[in-house]
């Protein structure tokens, strides 16, 4: 017979179990004297598994055989976590589309008037707060909003929503402990911009609305692209090349680049907002559920780059931060990563000092594409550069390095370097950042 899992302390949710249900569990540690740490429907189980050979991340699949208070679970089959990353984008990269250009249709049918007439009261309300709750300048331009921007930028609905249990402290009793994390959830489901998305899809769905069907796997099948317009410029036909990009190159190609870890994001230039005409709000309308699924799949391919390919690499994650101004969308993408622990002296002993990146990529009008890398080092000491690939562009943040000296001095940093030049940040060199994105067969 398979492999047989005995577990040996109940938990509340295990109290559940009947004999022929099915489950999911995540291998959450390496097993150690025949047990190992489980995770199923959000809980650790510690479940004794003998000599079964696990790794940590490993999906398993399992069906209960008995219940009562040592329920048994027989192994079904282990899913390789290359394999569920490979079906993933198999079907999320023939959907995605750039985040700026899909969000700015949404912004501009959400200003029309008649918006509830054309698809509904319910999504016309939802589609309004949606747009409404993007960020705008004012808000990330201080350390509070900015923190709270990213958190409701997407990548990290589904942590925000998980139920937590934290152990208690004198401090910090359970009680407290799992209001906070109840707050938290209600924040998430209320100005998350993945949770938004995913209720306007549901409302779409509900009234009638349905994404076009993907006429074949791969990425020429994407959404249309959004009639909007790039830049300052007037708008464009929706088959218009996006400047920045070669002739015949797809948007939604040339960003895939980033999402491999380590790479730097590509900077993606801003969407000028613009009155719809009839004809346009009409054409709109009815693409409206393609871009919504778009902005969806793009970011759940966020989410994917994020995840560590095991549970020793550092911290990785890419986000997408699109900003709303008066008359535009500007799209700020980060890569924030823990690098390799530097050390440095403290009396007699050495101490690991942790070493933070932040890349950034962004593309405003009257400015041009922009990388930047800012990495912290201990607590204190900061460097920072700046590349562009425009000639024009480096005077202008040349001339503003002063004053961003002069701010993080203030700010209690020891700055180390800045500096700018021309051209564009290194990628990393070996597996990280070679080969396909996915490497499938017809």
């Amino acid at each position: 017979l398979p492999p047989r899992l005995t577990i040996p302390r109940l938990d509340s949710l295990l109290g559940n179990l009947r004999p022929g249900q099915t489950l999911s569990a995540v291998v959450a540690e390496a097993p150690r004297a025949g047990e190992t740490l489980l995770r199923i429907a959000g809980r650790l189980v510690q479940a004794r598994t003998g000599e079964l050979k696990l790794t940590p991340g490993q999906v398993l699949r399992l069906e209960v055989l008995s219940a009562g208070r040592l329920p048994e679970l027989r192994l079904l089959e282990t899913v390789r976590a290359a394999d569920t990353l490979r079906e993933a984008l198999r079907q999320i990269l023939p959907q995605q589309r750039p985040l700026a250009p899909t969000l700015g249709a949404l912004a501009q049918l959400a200003a029309r008037p008649d918006l509830s007439r054309l698809i509904g009261t319910d999504a016309a309300r939802l589609l309004r707060d949606l747009v409404q709750r993007l960020p705008d300048p004012a808000r990330v331009s201080t350390p509070q909003g900015l923190r709270q921007a990213i958190r409701d930028a997407g990548p990290f609905l589904e942590t925000r929503l998980a139920p937590r249990q934290p152990p208690s402290t004198p401090q910090q009793p359970a009680a407290r402990n799992a209001t906070a994390g109840a707050n938290e959830a209600a924040q998430a489901a209320r100005s998350d911009l993945k949770a938004g998305l995913l209720k306007l899809a549901a409302a779409l769905r509900a009234g009638g609305g349905q994404a076009p069907a993907t006429a074949a796997r791969g990425i020429a099948t994407a959404a249309p692209a959004p009639p909007v317009a790039s830049g300052a410029a007037s708008a464009a036909p929706p088959t218009a090349t996006p400047p920045g990009l070669r002739p015949g190159a797809d948007p939604a190609l040339e960003l895939l680049g980033a999402l491999r870890r380590g790479q730097p994001p590509r900077p993606q230039a801003s969407v000028a907002l613009r009155a719809l005409t009839a004809e346009l709000a009409g054409q709109l309308r009815q693409q409206l559920p393609a871009h919504v699924e778009s902005a969806l799949a793009r970011l759940k391919l966020n989410q994917l780059a994020s995840l560590p390919q095991d549970r020793a690499q550092p911290p990785d994650w890419l986000i997408e931060l699109p900003v709303r101004r008066d008359d535009a969308i500007d799209l700020w993408a980060l890569r924030i990563s823990r690098d390799a622990d530097d050390t440095q002296e403290n009396g007699n002993r050495r101490q690991a000092a942790p070493s933070w990146t932040v890349t950034l990529a962004f593309d405003l009008p009257g400015l041009g594409p922009v990388q930047s890398r800012v990495t912290l080092q201990g607590k204190d000491r900061i460097m920072a550069l700046f590349v562009s690939e425009q000639d024009d562009t480096l005077p202008r943040v040349e001339a503003h390095l002063p004053l961003l000296r002069q701010r993080l001095e203030q700010a209690g940093l020891s700055v180390e370097s800045l500096a700018c030049r021309r051209g564009r940040l290194p990628e990393p060199a070996g597996p990280a950042g070679a080969g396909p994105l996915l490497d499938d067969h017809a």
